[in-house]
């Protein structure tokens, strides 16, 4: 499938039910899951319900979360995109990225052009990310990308740090 989005070492591009089985490492890895949304791993069976229901936000709204590749490998290495927050209602940004990659500035390189995707095509005037508290790494791209300290709010049952980027520019 064609990229949606590129950078000089990532192509972001919507998901297909083919890349389940790609990604069902990265999804039910505790170390990757221990801070992305309810903290818990990911079997196969709700990684293709998370898949089908990524897939119809694209078709349906023209953004959802994209697989993220490496250009130079074509390994699918995560996910990053933008997901409605249940817990705010806001519009949120999200990025996973497989273990085996952190530390080497991918989701970083993800969300930033995610978020320029958002603020020029997509139009977005807000954009939100939730982190929980302790995840230095997600808040360090946050804070990199613009995004602000607003709150701390109940999320998924529990206590996390909302950010936000208002009438987001291109990052800086």
């Amino acid at each position: 499938m064609n990229a949606l989005l590129e950078t000089a070492r990532l192509r972001l591009r919507p998901w297909t039910v083919d890349d389940v089985v790609r990604a069902a490492p990265i999804f039910a890895d505790p170390a990757t899951m221990a801070t992305y949304d309810d903290r818990e791993p990911w079997d196969t069976a709700r990684l293709r319900r998370e898949v089908a229901r990524w897939i119809e936000s694209q078709e349906s709204r023209g953004f959802s979360l994209w697989a993220v590749e490496r250009r130079d490998t074509g390994e699918l290495i995560g996910g990053c995109g933008f997901l409605d927050c249940e817990d705010t209602g806001e519009l949120e940004i999200h990025f996973v990225i497989a273990r085996s990659q952190w530390g080497q500035g991918f989701a970083t390189e993800a969300a930033r052009a995610a978020v320029e995707h958002g603020a020029g095509p997509l139009g977005l005037p807000r954009i939100a990310g939730v982190v929980w508290p302790g995840n230095a790494a997600s808040e360090a791209v946050l804070r990199k990308l613009g995004f602000a300290f607003e709150r701390r709010i109940p999320f998924f049952g529990a206590e996390a740090l909302l950010y936000a980027l208002t009438r987001p520019e291109r990052p800086a």
